[in-house]
């Protein structure tokens, strides 16, 4: 079993606590805040697929998707560092209980909801 550096596994925790801070970031984010910031993406994606909302579903569960599966391989990386093994389904109920507590915070931000299927 490797042993790592205090350092190593000090910066693994900072990098996955500071991907749940840019998280929390973009979640405090009003309705009207977070679809402006989409928009631009949104403008491209309907280049493509056009109008509708299947181009809106697109980049909303994209960026949740790649949000966790980002925070998900950080607590991957973090824990092995750290024990030495893989810890692959801790990681991923950790990434997951963060999304619940993360919808469960937009109930108290303007125009946002917790939506089931945003976890």
């Amino acid at each position: 079993m490797p042993v790592y550096p205090v350092w190593l596994k000090t910066i693994c925790w900072i990098l996955t606590a500071a991907c749940m801070c840019v998280i929390f970031y973009f979640s405090s984010r009003t309705a009207d805040q977070s679809s402006a910031q989409s928009d631009m993406i949104k403008e491209f994606l309907i280049k493509i697929f056009g109008e509708g909302s299947v181009t809106d579903f697109i980049v909303r569960k994209s960026a949740h998707f790649l949000e966790y599966t980002g925070l998900g391989l950080l607590f991957a990386l973090a824990f092995y560092i750290q024990f030495g093994k893989t810890k692959t389904p801790f990681a991923v109920l950790c990434a997951s209980a963060y999304a619940v507590t993360d919808e469960i915070h937009q109930l108290f931000v303007e125009g946002r909801a917790c939506k089931f299927t945003d976890w």
